[in-house]
């Protein structure tokens, strides 16, 4: 044993030092047949070669490109230069899906942020009048709910959606409300939930906010007492001799990550004037 490690040879526990893992990974790789000791003794004695220490660090690389092991050994059973090409195309595409990913994530943040700061400095029933772009929405219809556990499914249904599209979760949903249903005094009757989108996907579930001019309310007293706001906007609109659109839209600014209850919640709720 001392005779071969003296020739250039490094025991299990000297190798696994050497590249910066435990001797348990290495023992593991070499039973899922992805890297083994170059020489095994009688006694089961492992030693590696400094030779092998390119060739661990190329698992290392596949491994942060996120293979798993069983990957890494079928690549590498076959490996070529037009394989690697194909397989580093593969990988920068996935990367590319992760960085927007992230990117979306992080404006889903910065908004979250910036809308509970705003929360924080407006009166309570303020009305105020802003002009905002277009916004692609994903959105799942309401109407269809007859009960509160048929509205559980959809809003898992919704969760989903989004997931399936690739969409940061979102941790509160927005409301869409129709114009008759607020007048009727039917708060509650909401036709659509949605999920703000960056572009259209094409998908059948798309609603498209319009741009334009939008009258504004902030309502601080929680989720199910949204009437007086909803009076407040009315009545605004009457006196002002202000069109409305077809919907109210609802977005939650303040939800569970930052108070206790639904009767801690600040919404914010707008509609679109149309002359």
């Amino acid at each position: 044993m001392n005779n071969l490690t003296s020739k250039g040879y490094f025991s299990t526990a000297e190798f696994a030092k050497l590249i910066g893992v435990t001797k348990h990974t290495l023992f593991h790789y070499d039973k899922m047949g992805v890297f083994s000791p170059e020489v095994k003794l009688d006694n089961d004695y492992r030693l590696y070669s400094y030779t092998q220490i390119d060739a661990f660090l190329v698992i290392s690389t596949l491994k942060e490109l996120g293979m798993s092991l069983k990957e890494i050994k079928n690549y590498l059973d076959k490996r070529n230069p037009e394989d690697f090409i194909l397989l580093l195309e593969e990988k920068e595409k996935e990367m590319e899906e992760k960085i927007e990913k992230l990117m979306q994530m992080k404006k889903h943040i910065s908004n979250k942020a910036s809308l509970t700061r705003e929360s924080l400095s407006i009166r309570e029933n303020h009305i105020f009048i802003t002009t905002e772009e277009e916004e692609w929405m994903l959105v799942t219809n309401l109407l269809e709910a007859e009960d509160t556990r048929d509205m559980g499914i959809l809003i898992s249904n919704h969760i989903s959606n989004c997931k399936n599209q690739g969409l940061f979760t979102p941790s509160s949903i927005g409301h869409i409300i129709h114009i008759h249903d607020v007048k009727a005094k039917d708060y509650l009757k909401y036709s659509y939930l949605f999920t703000k989108i960056s572009h259209n996907k094409d998908e059948k579930k798309i609603h498209l906010k319009s741009a334009g001019k939008y009258l504004n309310i902030f309502h601080k007293n929680g989720f199910f007492s949204t009437s007086k706001a909803y009076e407040n906007l009315l009545e605004y609109a009457q006196k002002n001799n202000l069109t409305l659109d077809s919907y109210f839209y609802e977005d939650i600014i303040l939800d569970e990550l930052s108070v206790n209850s639904y009767d801690d919640y600040t919404l914010k709720i707008c509609i679109r004037i149309l002359s």
